[in-house]
């Protein structure tokens, strides 16, 4: 009880957090820039030695020069010839690695940085899609949607889970990555996530027509569950519980992220082939 109170607690004001910093785009931007820049050193501290300090650094850099230019790009009319600049942290971090010492036998090691632009960087780069239409105007609703929708998949699985996945004999999710999601905890998770899109259909939240909003959030539910997985899977390679700490019951900012890591870009390419941002 005393664990559901504090993931409830954290998960509360992470949401208040979320919320209050959507309400405008340099607050969405600099929420964003922040996440980044912590999911990163959370990724670097479970998956790397110590070291790499100032390319480390560069990688954080790049990462959030990725997303800026970007939110420039698309909410402020930024020349998209501009975005090419996110490459230059890129390049200097492999200059770096030239001049150290053990240049042949840490290049295994240093691929490390690299991997997180790909997993972390970029498609929190591309929740820039879910916030700016196509004349640069502003809106959050899409992306904290998106966001609700995790969340209750989240919630539905956990109650659901604990209530009736965990009895003897029940079958597991996939227990080699994470013993305890079962079966039952998805079916709650899509059953509170489906409720959630009609009541934010029903009231003008999700401006999709239903068909829409189902398949976003079969979407959600899918990828979230995957990437979730995704995460259990480097946390497990690395011996750790939780990538990090900043949130009570939950760990790190990159547990509370990890579905959207993979939510966020399929959402996006789902709206962008159906015309929908």
């Amino acid at each position: 009880m005393g664990t559901l109170v504090k993931r409830c607690f954290s998960g509360l004001v992470f949401l208040v957090a979320m919320v209050g910093c959507s309400m405008f785009p340099y607050t969405f931007a600099v929420a964003i820039v922040f996440s980044i820049s912590v999911m990163m050193l959370e990724y670097f501290n479970i998956t790397m030695e110590k070291g790499f300090f100032a390319e480390k650094i560069i990688s954080i850099i790049t990462a959030v020069s990725l997303f800026i230019l970007l939110f420039l790009f698309l909410g402020y009319g930024l020349d998209s010839k501009y975005l090419l600049l996110a490459f230059l942290p890129l390049i200097i971090n492999f200059i770096l690695l030239m001049f150290r010492k053990n240049a042949q036998e840490e290049h295994i090691k240093s691929s490390g940085l690299f991997f997180p632009l790909i997993y972390i960087a970029l498609p929190i780069a591309t929740s820039n899609f879910l916030v700016f239409d196509g004349n640069g105007n502003y809106s959050a609703k899409i992306f904290l949607s998106i966001f609700i929708l995790i969340w209750m998949n989240d919630i539905g699985a956990y109650i659901f889970g604990m209530a009736f996945g965990q009895k003897e004999g029940r079958k597991r999710l996939f227990p080699s990555l994470s013993p305890k999601k079962s079966w039952a905890g998805v079916i709650g998770g899509v059953l509170l996530a489906i409720i959630s899109a009609i009541i934010m259909y029903i009231l003008g939240w999700m401006k999709f027509s239903m068909l829409h909003c189902l398949a976003i959030t079969l979407i959600v539910v899918v990828f979230s569950t995957f990437g979730d997985l995704f995460e259990s899977l480097i946390k497990r390679n690395c011996g750790v519980k939780d990538a990090g700490n900043i949130m009570p019951g939950h760990g790190g900012l990159l547990d509370r992220f990890d579905g959207a890591l993979f939510v966020i870009p399929v959402v996006v390419i789902y709206l962008k082939i159906f015309l929908l941002i």
